[in-house]
């Protein structure tokens, strides 16, 4: 009745293609959803502690996964909720698929509402903002991650309702549990919960923000432009997980080109083997010292190419030769 054209986007962590099937095919038509398990498995791979729902995920290999499949949880069995659970997408595109290091549920549910800015390195942040912009998805930044924003985005209310407001700090606490975290999450009816959660802009103009700003925009800039990156085909996409070495190598191609982008979650350096598909030529690489890092990645070309890369790290590598 609008006029205009509306994007229907459903939070469900179902993994059911039915919501996101057209309704001549039997689905619900909704155009996309949100892929926790995208964020779960990136999340593991980071260092997050395998507890509450992050229990079902191993880090690298099924990050792997769901760069190919977008569901880690479909049609296998998951220990967390002791059953089978999930089916293919197969044949749902990747416009269908929102993916996110960060967002309003993941820091929110958080008991302490700590953004990625307190929890990881400035390296780990660009490796996670990396990770979400070389999928073929379509990705989330959530307010502030952008320059690692410090404050943290707090489960906050403002009810009316006497029983509303005790029925949700109950409800926190229980959720806690699960994650065996001790402590007392702050009052989400107290307004100093709210306004600790207010975004401090000066950070804009500070070390090391200033190197996570620039490497957004470049990041940003550079999906826009390549023809790889800006497209959502999930059939041209290939990725290895090394579980050792805590480390990932995706491929994705079309008909002119190539690029490979080598992961490292580990902090540590590792040795990495480059796909045997041409002369790779790094083009992006998070830990340039213009990004605030200390040194950058180094092909070793012998019979074969390796990278040697620097510790929570993504290098973007394009091939000469294909």
């Amino acid at each position: 009745q609008s006029g205009k054209m509306h994007q229907l986007i459903i939070e469900c962590d179902l993994n059911d293609r039915k919501y996101i099937n057209d309704l001549q095919s039997g689905g619900y038509g909704m155009d996309a959803q949100w892929m926790d398990e995208f964020h779960h498995a990136l999340r593991v791979a980071a260092g997050q502690p395998k507890t509450g729902y992050y229990a079902d995920f191993n880090g690298v290999e099924h990050l792997a996964k769901s760069y190919i499949d977008a569901y880690v949880y479909d049609g296998i069995y998951s220990d967390e909720r002791k059953k089978t659970f999930g089916n293919k997408t197969t044949n749902n595109g990747g416009e269908q698929f929102i993916v996110f290091s960060q967002n309003h549920d993941q820091v929110g549910n958080r008991m302490l509402g700590e953004r990625s800015g307190t929890l990881y390195s400035t390296s780990m942040q660009k490796l996670l903002a990396a990770a979400v912009m070389v999928s073929p998805y379509l990705p989330l930044l959530f307010m502030g991650e952008e320059w690692g924003a410090l404050n943290p985005f707090l489960y906050f209310t403002s009810h009316s309702d006497a029983d509303l407001i005790a029925a949700v700090r109950k409800g926190r606490a229980d959720e806690f549990k699960a994650f065996h975290i001790a402590g007392t999450a702050p009052d989400p009816q107290a307004l100093e919960t709210f306004q600790s959660s207010k975004l401090s802009w000066e950070l804009l103009e500070q070390e090391p923000h200033q190197q996570i700003f620039l490497f957004y925009k470049e990041l940003i800039a550079l999906r826009k432009r390549n023809s790889i990156l800006n497209n959502l085909n999930r059939k041209r996409l290939t990725s290895k997980p090394y579980p050792s070495q805590n480390s990932l190598v995706i491929s994705r191609w079309n008909e002119e080109e190539k690029l490979s982008f080598v992961l490292n979650f580990s902090k540590t350096m590792q040795k990495i083997l480059l796909p045997n598909e041409g002369f790779w030529d790094p083009i992006m690489d998070s830990s340039s010292p213009k990004y605030g890092g200390t040194e950058e990645s180094q092909i070793q070309r012998d019979n074969n190419q390796f990278l040697i890369t620097q510790p929570e790290s993504i290098v973007i590598l394009a091939a000469k030769n294909v």
